[in-house]
């Protein structure tokens, strides 16, 4: 165990430096993103609603393929304006 004294403050090292040791050895990596092309054609409804007094429309959009890849038959698009 190291001891410094400066003036009457005692400081002892080994428990800060244990900390920054410990804090260190426990940091992770990051994991890159990894990209799965695709390419597929959905069957669509589009839901589209007028917002009175204004010349704005919302529009819902659903789709659905029960052949696309990787679990993504279905989707929605929400709070779409035009």
């Amino acid at each position: 165990m190291i001891k410094i004294n400066m003036r009457s403050h005692s400081i002892c090292l080994v428990p800060l430096v244990f900390c920054l040791l410990s804090v260190g050895a426990n940091t992770t990596k990051a994991n890159a993103q990894t990209i799965y092309p695709f390419d597929v054609v959905y069957d669509t409804e589009v839901t589209i609603t007028p917002i009175p007094s204004t010349d704005v429309s919302k529009a819902f959009v659903s789709g659905f393929n029960s052949d696309a890849p990787y679990g993504l038959s279905n989707f929605s698009s929400i709070n779409n304006y035009s």
